[in-house]
């Protein structure tokens, strides 16, 4: 049975992402294994053939660092982006269930390869908006601050070690910050792309009007959701951690390698993982979606009233003038004659 249609809180929104989740359990797990999988394939792929030294040499260590950071960020650019390709299809089943409508998988997923050219700009659109561009100001923003430091001898001082450090640690909180309140500006776009006929720009647009008043709790949803995902990612690899050292360092399969059992099962965990918490954070932007065009539309009473087969009232359009007959501006009446009362 569907919930009426009303305005909610931040608290409201993320129980009802919980009973959606619960209701349709099943479903949003078939349809985030798709990414994961892939995912998890392309991880243990690039693993395979660039695999990383256990032991690099000290004139190598910074590179292998830094080769390290980039393929990292290079994989989490690309889930991003398979992520945002994905997030139609849990948009249109949590929609379903939101308004009490049967959707299945195949129809969402059916719906969403039939406007994939749609999709993928928008995901292009807030990449670019949400990860590169605040990427290229923090990195900017880093370097300028580096050389500020360096030129007034700043790193020349080792009591100010800890200082220069959170002068440099700085703009990664800036570029942190302008990351999510972009990414709250944007975050109603595949929603409005999915559920009204708007497009590219117009549905960033768009979801930017009525993101206005809500911006907020959307950033606290997703922080919630974020820091719940990592909560559970730390525990469960601490776990596989604590099992892979009493097996293979201190346990019968000591004289065994380990690596390649636990990189699989490291992939593997991180893989259900995404599978387990990845629909949240859609189901709760589609019901922002709809708690926002309730505030700003009143689009309760619109449902109600095409639930019950009333027809919604179109606004009202000027009087067609009959063909042929020019308009005339009204005359103002005469002016009185000298002399009348």
């Amino acid at each position: 049975m569907m919930e009426p249609l009303r305005p909610m809180n931040l608290g409201e929104i993320l129980d009802r992402t919980l009973q959606i989740y619960r209701s349709r359990f099943l479903v949003f797990f078939g349809i985030a294994s798709v990414p994961a999988l892939a995912l998890m394939a392309i991880g243990l792929s690039d693993n395979r053939w660039f695999p990383q030294s256990q032991n690099p040499a000290a004139d190598q260590k910074g590179q292998e660092i830094l080769w390290s950071f980039f393929r990292s960020l290079l994989h989490y650019h690309f889930a991003a982006f398979v992520g945002l390709l994905i997030f139609p299809v849990f948009v249109k089943i949590a929609s379903g269930a939101t308004l009490d409508q049967a959707t299945s998988m195949r129809a969402a997923l059916q719906f969403a390869l039939s406007r994939w050219r749609t999709f993928l700009w928008i995901a292009f659109l807030k990449i670019t908006a949400q990860l590169l561009i605040p990427e290229a100001i923090t990195v900017g923003a880093i370097m300028l601050v580096a050389i500020i430091e360096y030129a007034t001898g700043a790193f020349d001082d080792k009591g100010d070690v800890i200082l220069v450090g959170l002068v440099l640690f700085s703009p990664i909180l800036g570029g942190v910050a302008l990351f999510a309140w972009i990414s709250s500006c944007l975050s109603l776009a595949i929603p409005v792309a999915a559920l009204e006929p708007f497009n590219g720009w117009r549905a960033l647009t768009r979801s930017w009007k009525l993101t206005r008043d809500a911006r907020l709790r959307i950033m606290a949803a997703w922080f919630a959701v974020s820091i719940f995902g990592v909560g559970l990612a730390i525990g469960f690899h601490m776990l596989l951690r604590w099992i892979t050292v009493i097996l293979f360092f201190h346990g019968k399969y000591a004289r065994l390698s380990g690596q390649p059992l636990y990189q699989f099962v490291d992939y593997l965990l991180s893989a259900s993982l995404s599978v387990l918490t990845g629909p949240l954070y859609p189901i709760a932007i589609t019901l922002f979606y709809y708690d926002q065009r309730i505030r700003r539309e009143g689009f309760d009473i619109e449902w109600m009233m095409q639930r019950a087969g009333l027809e919604v009232p179109a606004p009202p359009q000027p009087e067609a003038q009959p063909l042929g007959v020019l308009q005339q501006s009204p005359q103002p009446p005469p002016a009185p004659s000298e002399g009348s009362v």
